[in-house]
């Protein structure tokens, strides 16, 4: 109430602008380290999947390999039986018994790879829409 009531105060519509713009070019940056960071964690998240496939693949020619050697083992176990070579026999059945469990062994680590790969895939698409979204806020506060 001190202030007398025919005092004008004036609006200065270039510092208002200035201000503005800095406030957008903050935004804008602030915005542009955030998509560069979310675009290296995609990058990032794509390089560890790679990893991830080629570990996959190599336990799948490990797998593959297993199973030649375990049905190998077993057609020459199915002529020892016909031949009468019974200890023969015994001693294929703990060999593959051992082969089996490496084989389950295998077929539940490709498994969990598989449920691992799935998740990763889920977890992309995630990013991808965030990044968009973000793209897209960006584009909206240039123009």
């Amino acid at each position: 109430w001190g202030r007398a009531w025919g005092a004008v105060m004036t609006f200065d519509r270039k510092a208002c602008e200035a201000l503005a713009l800095e406030a957008t070019r903050i935004f804008a940056e602030g915005l542009g380290g955030f998509v560069a960071a979310a675009a290296a964690e995609v990058m990032a998240e794509k390089l560890r999947v790679a990893q991830e496939a080629l570990a996959l693949s190599e336990s799948r020619k490990a797998l593959d390999k297993e199973w030649s050697q375990l049905r190998a083992a077993q057609t020459v176990a199915a002529g020892d039986a016909v031949q009468g070579n019974v200890p023969e026999r015994a001693g294929i059945a703990k060999s593959d018994e051992v082969q089996t469990s490496a084989l389950d062994k295998l077929r539940t680590d490709l498994a969990d790879g598989a449920k691992d790969e799935a998740l990763v895939a889920e977890d992309l698409a995630r990013l991808r829409v965030r990044l968009e979204s973000m793209e897209e806020e960006r584009s909206n506060v240039k123009n």
